[in-house]
């Protein structure tokens, strides 16, 4: 309008692609064509830097080609495109694109580094790598962030550009200039095996505190949580068992469900609603949809309590744990029962669910079972996976000082 290039009568009758190409047409002296040879649009535009005076310009789609014109031309109307007004769009297509906890993770991260930052209202076409690496450099002095917690920071950052990208709201990603080498990022302190695994002694403990809780006041928590222990199943498949999946002959368990656990992000991307918890049927942890768990004598006995528990309360029940009105546990109260015996126990950290299935793996190596056959046991596809990310030192101070006495005892009894 301010170009009287179009009338209000235009705007109210055609529409905003019409529009567009009828003012590319007026301030836009070149052709815009579609190439079949490698299929996408071409223009050229004035650079009097170039020695023929004008510079090629391609795009996959035309609406692209007409987006590129409008900024170079600076016409009136063009969208600004920042974080904070990129967000609700960007949120809205990763909804329909991935699982809740990835999109739960990106609340977070935003939330936490962006959205009170002078950064999330600058135009992102105005923002070059420099920009980009002095921002980062300033958060990670702020935020004392290691090589972990800048890829939770950045990760959202990564996605919000690659987004603004394919939807042609950008030229480039300037994030992909960014090393992390000079970036001077904290050190991770490396953390010692008895912070991944529970310890010999530690698992004596937590066992005897789950049977006594068991003994004294009879639910299925402490039940599953023993079971645990003696199978290495994540919290999210042992939640999910059925009693159908137990064969008591053969002594097996047959893993072949996953609980998926979430709050459902709301309408205004900053705050979640209430826990959501949906069984997906043929989806484990591993890669190959089922395994089957061998089952010590132990662990069968343990089953076997829990039958005639349910069978003196009147309990039936598809679901192998499940309280005394029918509902199936969830994996928060086996977190929060832990939590429990860890501190009666005097264990000083907790250590999660996930740290039990580390402990099963750890004490069957040192039972002298091969790597293969516990990466089957536990369904990884990789035995460098279980070696390098599973087996930890499960013995007590006390036990290595002893074992390192006896390992290096060989000077001569006459000194």
């Amino acid at each position: 309008l301010n170009r009287g290039i179009i009338t209000l009568s235009d705007v109210l009758s055609d529409s905003e692609d019409t529009i567009m190409n009828r003012i590319l047409k007026r301030v836009h002296p070149y052709k815009i064509y579609f190439s079949a040879s490698d299929q996408r649009w071409h223009t050229q535009v004035e650079d009097l830097s170039n020695i023929r005076g004008y510079r090629q310009i391609a795009r996959k789609k035309e609406a692209d080609i007409q987006k590129y014109l409008l900024k170079f031309y600076n016409i009136q109307g063009t969208k600004i495109y920042t974080f904070n007004n990129l967000y609700q769009e960007f949120m809205e297509y990763k909804k329909a694109t991935q699982k809740m906890g990835t999109i739960n993770m990106y609340v977070k991260a935003y939330h936490k580094y962006y959205a009170d930052d002078p950064i999330v209202s600058k135009d992102l076409s105005k923002i070059d790598a420099a920009d980009l690496r002095v921002w980062l450099c300033k958060n990670i002095n702020k935020y004392k962030l290691n090589y972990r917690a800048y890829g939770q920071m950045t990760v959202v950052l990564n996605q919000m550009y690659k987004y603004a990208l394919e939807k042609g709201y950008l030229e480039k990603n300037p994030f992909d200039a960014i090393n992390t080498k000079g970036l001077g990022l904290y050190n991770t302190k490396k953390k010692k095996s008895k912070q991944k695994a529970y310890t010999r002694n530690e698992v004596k403990d937590i066992t005897q505190i789950a049977f006594d809780d068991f003994r004294n006041n009879p639910h299925c928590t402490p039940l599953a949580i023993l079971l645990t222990f003696f199978t290495g199943i994540l919290v999210g498949e042992i939640v999910v068992l059925k009693h159908s999946d137990i064969d008591y002959e053969s002594k097996t368990i047959t893993v072949q469900r996953m609980e998926n656990y979430y709050q459902e992000v709301l309408s205004n991307n900053k705050s979640f609603g209430k826990c959501r918890y949906e069984v997906i049927e043929g989806n484990t942890k591993g890669i190959f949809g089922e395994r089957t768990v061998d089952l010590t004598d132990d662990a069968v006995y343990i089953l076997q309590l829990l039958c005639d528990y349910y069978k003196s309360r009147g309990i039936d029940s598809e679901w192998l744990f499940v309280y005394e009105n029918g509902v199936r546990i969830h994996n928060r109260a086996m977190e929060s029962h832990l939590k429990k015996y860890c501190k009666l126990a005097g264990i000083p950290s907790f250590k999660s669910m996930h740290k039990i299935r580390s402990t099963y793996i750890s004490l069957l190596r040192d039972a002298g079972m091969s790597f293969e056959k516990i990466a089957e046991e536990v369904g990884h596809q990789s035995v460098i996976t279980t070696m390098n990310n599973y087996s930890f030192d499960v013995n007590s101070e006390e036990e290595n000082r002893r074992i390192l006495n006896k390992g290096l005892d060989f000077l001569p009894q006459s000194m």
